[in-house]
């Protein structure tokens, strides 16, 4: 069945979600969304963050006007155990501002919801159907709320779930604390990876784009860098020090420093400007 944005309708089970905006496809709809991403000042993705700023979700309304969705997905089964990469009980904030237990099942596309398993036959079926679903690559925030006692996720206003938000807590007093740090770590790394996944169909240079950032802005590489950099200034001391004779011993091993450095330093910047071009890496003072 095909609903309107924002309209009723019944569902019937089947799986798949597709979806057409002002009669472009969907893949063309997510290439106008990864292109506002890429312009965008702020960083789409930061090792399983999201983050999207005014420019995205421009893009987003612009392109969600006139917008129909396939949501045969849901009331159908949940997927196999195979397939879950999450499972697990939570509450979700539904009508009138109420906390509704719900079982969370997340497989490498989707954000799936359905009801708790009472024992009784009716309910054990809704127990296995799923009566909401969200698709990770349109999820724009996750973040803890409240003091972190709740987890909250925003939506795309274009997409599948038309920008609705999403209010979860855990199911369990019994070390909520980490469990919801946990799960917040665990969607964003989720969603980061979907994301991934829609940008390579678009365009897989993005892809790539993407992969090198996240290699480039890790820990590892960045006290690399700075190592680099210390190792670079110790050896200008050196020489500055000594001022070595041309042809000695000293100002050759010194020339073959500069050398390496040089070539390092070089590709080093052409890997920062393809995993950060164009406007974050030309207004980044550092």
């Amino acid at each position: 069945p095909v609903v309107k944005r924002g309209s009723s309708a019944s569902v019937k089970k089947g799986a798949g979600i597709s979806a057409m905006v002002n009669g472009r496809s969907a893949s063309t709809v997510n290439r106008i969304q990864l292109q506002a991403q890429n312009r965008a000042q702020d960083e789409v993705l930061v090792g399983g963050f999201t983050r999207v700023d005014s420019e995205f979700r421009r893009a987003q309304s612009a392109c969600s006007d006139e917008m129909t969705i396939d949501i045969s997905v849901l009331h159908a089964r949940v997927p196999p155990e195979h397939e879950r990469l999450l499972d697990m009980m939570v509450e979700k904030m539904c009508a009138e501002d109420r906390y509704k237990a719900r079982r969370l099942i997340a497989t490498q596309d989707c954000l799936l919801f359905s009801k708790r398993d009472s024992g009784k036959a009716k309910l054990t079926e809704n127990y296995n159907t799923i009566v909401d679903s969200i698709p990770l690559h349109e999820v724009s925030k996750v973040f803890l709320a409240e003091n972190g006692s709740v987890l909250e996720m925003t939506t795309v206003s274009g997409g599948f779930n038309s920008g609705r938000p999403y209010v979860l807590r855990m199911d369990s007093e019994v070390e909520k604390e980490d469990a919801i740090e946990g799960l917040r770590d665990k969607l964003k790394t989720l969603v980061g990876k979907a994301v991934w996944r829609e940008a390579a169909k678009v365009s897989p240079w993005l892809h790539r784009q993407h992969t090198v950032k996240t290699y480039y802005d890790s820990r590892p590489a960045q006290m690399f860098v700075a190592l680099l950099i210390g190792a670079n200034f110790v050896v200008n001391a050196v020489e500055k020090e000594y001022n070595p004779e041309p042809g000695t011993e000293l100002r050759k091993r010194l020339d073959i420093l500069e050398f390496v450095f040089t070539f390092t330093f070089t590709a080093e910047l052409l890997i920062n400007a393809f995993s950060h071009w164009f406007k974050e890496f030309i207004y980044d003072g550092w």
